[in-house]
Formats: structure tokens, C-alpha cells, sequence
């Protein structure tokens, strides 16, 4: 039996398409690499799972396709911005053995936007 194609699609923000340009060069990037890849879909079901919470049962396909898209590129994203800050993160671990310099980095982080999915 012929199954019909059918076409999803969703509204978003005018710069929603390059962040998702940019998440699908940063996969590109991370699929090369073991670890990365492990943290990217560990963000990524985080990041669904979160959204899927907040949207409840019996969502639209539109609406599901949307939040598999956000997640993906919230995740992508998070991934990305902690690779440029990682000697950021080594140099509060390096000065600090009490862990006060890790607390005022992630207040830092989460002050500039770290949280947000």
C-alpha cells in the first residue's frame, strides 16, 4: 500500500534559520568526535524532553516537529557555546580547589543566558 507524503512545517523567528544553519554546521563538527557527540545528545534529550513538558499531550505535528527542531538546535547551541568557553571553565578549576570560582563562573554563565532553551 502507498503511503502519501505529507509536509510538516511551522512558523518561527526571521533568525531562527540561521540558528539552524549554524546548528547544522556545528553537528557536522561534533559527529566527528565521540565525546562531543555523547554531549550533544545528552543536551538534546534534555532540551526535548523539557519542551515536550512544557507542551503537554496531544500536541499538533506541527507543533511536535517544531519543538524536535528547537530542541536540536538549543542543544546544538549549548554545545557550541561551552566549547568556546572551555578554558574558561579550566581556568576557574585551576584557580579555585574550593569550587568558589566554579559558582561565580556558573552564575556568570547562567546571568549571560546559559539557561535559556
Amino acid at each position: 500500500m502507498a503511503v502519501a507524503d505529507k509536509t510538516y512545517s511551522f512558523r518561527a523567528p526571521s533568525e531562527f534559520s540561521e540558528r539552524l544553519r549554524q546548528a547544522r554546521e556545528g553537528f557536522d563538527i561534533v559527529t566527528h568526535d565521540a565525546e562531543l557527540s555523547a554531549h550533544l545528545g545528552n543536551e538534546f534529550e534534555l532540551a526535548l524532553l523539557r519542551r515536550l513538558r512544557k507542551l503537554g499531550e496531544d500536541l499538533p505535528d506541527g507543533v511536535f516537529v517544531r519543538a524536535i527542531v528547537e530542541a536540536f538546535v538549543s542543544a546544538a547551541e549549548r554545545v557550541s557555546w561551552e566549547q568556546e568557553h572551555m578554558e574558561e571553565f579550566a581556568a576557574f578549576d585551576r584557580e579555585d580547589t574550593e569550587g568558589d570560582a566554579w559558582r561565580r563562573g556558573a552564575l556568570l554563565a547562567w546571568a549571560r543566558g546559559a539557561h535559556d532553551d
